[in-house]
């Protein structure tokens, strides 16, 4: 029969070995400080990123540029919070993206495209030359913006019809913006009338239309 009280046994359990990483032992406590460190990093991230728009929103900020602040500040936070979360578990975070250089340049060729995306997502946060609520024409469709995400931008098209937009295409291609430099603009519709016709019957009723 063991003789070792509750409190040892719940040493011996936080202190078990489960492998190792990054030139670390992995034990039950770390994992639990680790998964602890993360969802505090994730709130914590949340709470700067709110208190930061809060902010940026009392001195007046651009839409754009307030988001893409706020963006900023939530992965930067998040990322060093991780990697705090990490070191205090015991991995060797310096061991670990030394060990994952390869495979991080291998998987950085292969997302070129997502992280063509992503830059250009804070490019178009930063000069506010797509926002929401304006109403764009990309190709031929038209539509309003209703979300500039960070790696697409969604615009409902008036058949109701939610369009996906890769952020690279909407900066490396032709959009009109009808909605900037102001909401006002004119726009030609194109009709026949028969030979004859009275021109003030005509106006009357485009008007009416």
């Amino acid at each position: 029969m063991s003789s070792l009280g509750p409190v040892e046994h719940g040493t011996a359990l936080i202190d078990r070995e489960l492998g190792h990483f990054g030139g670390a032992r992995i034990t039950v406590g770390g994992v639990l400080a680790l998964t602890v460190g993360l969802v505090g990093a994730l709130v914590l991230a949340h709470l700067a990123a709110r208190a930061t728009g809060r902010l940026l929103d009392r001195r007046g900020i651009s839409r754009g540029s307030r988001d893409a602040i706020v963006r900023l500040v939530r992965y930067g936070i998040a990322t060093v919070a991780c990697l705090v979360a990490l070191s205090s578990a015991g991995i060797d975070v310096g061991a670990v993206l030394a060990a994952s250089t390869v495979a991080l340049v291998g998987i950085g060729l292969g997302f070129q495209r997502l992280a063509q995306d992503f830059l250009a997502g804070f490019v178009l946060l930063l000069d506010s030359s797509v926002s929401k609520g304006d109403f764009v024409r990309v190709g031929d469709n038209v539509g309003t913006v209703e979300h500039v995400g960070a790696r697409s931008t969604r615009i409902l098209t008036r058949d109701r019809v939610s369009l996906i937009v890769p952020n690279s295409e909407l900066t490396n291609s032709v959009v009109v913006n009808f909605s900037q430099p102001t909401e006002e603009f004119r726009m030609a519709v194109h009709f026949g009338v028969a030979y004859g016709t009275s021109p003030e019957l005509v106006r009357r009723v485009a008007t009416d239309v």
